[in-house]
């Protein structure tokens, strides 16, 4: 008689079997699904909160590498000063353009922001230029060597050679069409963690051009400039040096793009592959084809979504 409740509960069970799933199993699957959602988005916000730890660190180790050979890196000022004086045209025209409020900055803090931007810039620049003279790299953006390195010098800026456009024009036309169907593929959309008031903060306009621009710039010189050219000298004990700190920069710079699309994997495997594309760019050619590439990739893809990334924007 001890079995009859347990036998009536079995064949209970199996009538509850639907599409070859029984109920039961199917609120299991679903509990489970929820449980790995929210550790999925908990994984993210730790992520994030890693990336930013770890970004603080870096620049903070930048600005000591910097201070501790002053006058090594004296010889690169120039070069520094005209990034810092770029990426400062870029910040403040788009400040002018666009009122405060919609930043989410006052004057006053913005002022000190872009204080704080100038030092870590030109840290990495002349650091990063340092580094790549010592590792004998590729001329990232001044010729600190003279002409003698066989590249075209103009204005102290070291000029990268012809087929260094060609693979320039190349990997924007690859980037564009990997991310396309990419995008499309997975039917990529928005994170509504990231909208303001319920828009796209990216939506088409001319001050967004001009930001994302100036991101291309700031993370190049960041990113290749300082990180890899970093790491590389960190690992030149290993034949594998230069290698080792493509994937290492590709994969830092990736996490710092977590919680913008939805799923979330597809903004790790985007990014992930175009600095796997720009680190190589950068050890064969500098900095330079690096940052018209990022910058020039930036611009059509904002330019393009409307049409190409229509789905993205449903619901916003």
């Amino acid at each position: 008689m001890a079995h009859g409740p347990r036998r009536r509960a079995a064949r209970k069970h199996k009538r509850q079997r639907f599409g070859g799933v029984c109920r039961t199993c199917q609120k299991k699957l679903d509990s489970g699904l929820v449980s790995l959602g929210f550790a999925l988005v908990a994984a993210d916000r730790t992520f994030v909160y890693l990336f930013a730890f770890a970004s603080i660190v870096m620049v903070l180790t930048f600005v000591v590498v910097w201070a501790r050979n002053f006058k090594q890196t004296r010889q690169y000022m120039p070069a520094g000063l005209t990034v810092v004086a770029v990426l400062l045209t870029f910040d403040v025209t788009t400040l002018l353009m666009a009122d405060f409020g919609t930043l989410g900055k006052s004057p006053v803090l913005a002022f000190f922001l872009e204080c704080w931007v100038a030092v870590r810039i030109y840290a990495f620049a002349v650091v990063g230029l340092m580094l790549a003279d010592r590792l004998n790299a590729a001329a990232s953006l001044m010729a600190v060597s003279g002409p003698g390195n066989g590249q075209e010098t103009r204005y102290g800026i070291s000029m990268p050679p012809p087929r260094a456009w060609l693979y320039t024009v190349g990997a924007i036309g690859f980037l564009i069409a990997f991310t396309v169907v990419l995008f499309q593929q997975v039917g990529a959309t928005i994170n509504e963690a990231i909208l303001v008031d319920g828009k796209d903060p990216f939506a088409l306009s001319s001050v967004t051009i001009l930001l994302v621009a100036a991101m291309g710039f700031g993370e190049e010189i960041t990113f290749r400039l300082g990180l890899q050219n970093g790491l590389t000298y960190l690992f030149r004990s290993s034949r594998f040096a230069h290698y080792w700190a493509v994937l290492a920069t590709a994969a830092f710079w990736s996490l710092g793009h977590l919680g913008t699309l939805e799923p979330g994997w597809v903004k790790l495997v985007q990014v992930f592959a175009i600095g796997l594309v720009l680190g190589q760019m950068n050890r064969m050619f500098g900095v330079v084809p690096c940052i018209i590439t990022h910058s020039t990739f930036n611009v059509l893809m904002v330019l393009l979504a409307p049409t190409v990334f229509g789905h993205m924007l449903e619901g916003v």
